[in-house]
């Protein structure tokens, strides 16, 4: 019972920050907002949620995924 409870606040914590996160980029204008965005983007590292958000595979997901001589 005290790990799902666990689990719920950190969904809670993470839906949270993330909403504030959202807000804040909206208040950037420009290259600001661009840099910002840009470190949010960074930090998504799950496959499926980089396609969720439509994002370009990670770095290290390319490396897997090339096939000799492509780039």
């Amino acid at each position: 019972m005290a790990q799902k409870q666990k689990r719920r606040e950190d969904t809670r914590r993470k839906i949270i920050y993330g909403s504030a996160a959202l807000i804040l980029a909206g208040q950037f204008t420009g290259e600001q907002r661009e840099k910002f965005m840009k470190r949010l983007h960074e930090n998504v590292s799950r496959e499926a949620d980089r396609k969720f958000l439509g994002l370009a595979p990670s770095a290290v997901e390319k490396i897997l995924v090339t096939k000799p001589g492509e780039n």
